[in-house]
């Protein structure tokens, strides 16, 4: 039956997606946690994050060497490249499902500027994300910085 291999078809897709998903390292599934236990890195994700918001700037300013904080810069520099292709994938998915969909319900013409405006607010919504992760561990690493002072 066509209907139960087409089923069977999407059914094994997604899976594929999802397992695709949980080795993305820079989502913290199984994926991250391979890649902080080949490196040896504990906390990787918080480490980096916290070294961006205080430790990359004073390094850049002083003309000093990147080499020693190359995984973390490298982790940062990651996570901003896939909150990029998210947001181009989101507006894949909507040109290819849901546009159709929006243009019976605006002008046809203003569909497709409805996709960006989607695609944005996904990838706004994972920039912000990120960004409350860094000023988190900044304000952790400050915080503990004062305690011990």
């Amino acid at each position: 039956n066509l209907a139960v291999a087409a089923g069977a078809w999407v059914f094994a897709l997604w899976s594929y997606i999802a397992v695709l998903r949980n080795l993305n390292p820079l989502l913290e599934y199984d994926g991250y946690y391979l890649l902080m236990d080949a490196l040896e890195r504990p906390n990787l994700r918080g480490k980096s994050l916290g070294w961006i918001a205080t430790g990359l700037w004073p390094t850049l300013r002083r003309h000093g060497s990147l080499r020693g904080h190359r995984f973390e810069l490298l982790y940062a520099l990651g996570a901003i490249v896939y909150i990029g292709i998210v947001s181009a994938y989101a507006l894949f998915i909507y040109h290819y499902t849901a546009e159709g969909w929006v243009a019976r319900v605006v002008p046809p013409a203003d569909a497709p500027h409805y996709g960006r405006l989607f695609a944005a607010c996904v990838g706004g919504l994972a920039l912000f994300r990120l960004c409350n992760d860094i000023w988190t561990e900044r304000s952790r690493i400050l915080a503990h910085a004062a305690h011990k002072g």
